[in-house]
């Protein structure tokens, strides 16, 4: 025997606010990752939107930092050398002498 039924959605749910929280950033940007397909929405009602936590997780997941890339050490450049020459300053002492009144 066959069954029709349909089963409840495994699935939990999460609003744009509580999203936002937990990556502590706007509400805007939430929707932003939304329209860039980063995070993927369900409907519900006229405007309401709400976040699969599978979505969220695979999000997380895929946005990881490998410390080693991330903080590597600063390639050292090569000096750079001043292609002028070097310029000498002449300075003069007409003001550092001191006049003798006779």
């Amino acid at each position: 025997m066959i069954t029709n039924k349909l089963e409840p959605a495994k699935e939990k749910y999460i609003t744009i606010q509580t999203v936002a929280k937990r990556l502590n950033c706007t509400k805007q940007y939430v929707y932003i990752l939304i329209r860039e397909g980063k995070l993927q929405a369900v409907k519900i009602g006229k405007r309401a939107l709400r976040i699969a936590e599978s979505s969220f997780d695979r999000f997380i997941a895929s946005n990881l930092v490998n410390p080693a890339d991330y903080f590597a050490p600063a390639v050292s450049k090569p000096a750079m050398t001043d292609p002028r020459p070097a310029i000498t300053t002449v300075r003069s002492t007409w003001m550092s002498s001191k006049k003798k009144n006779s």
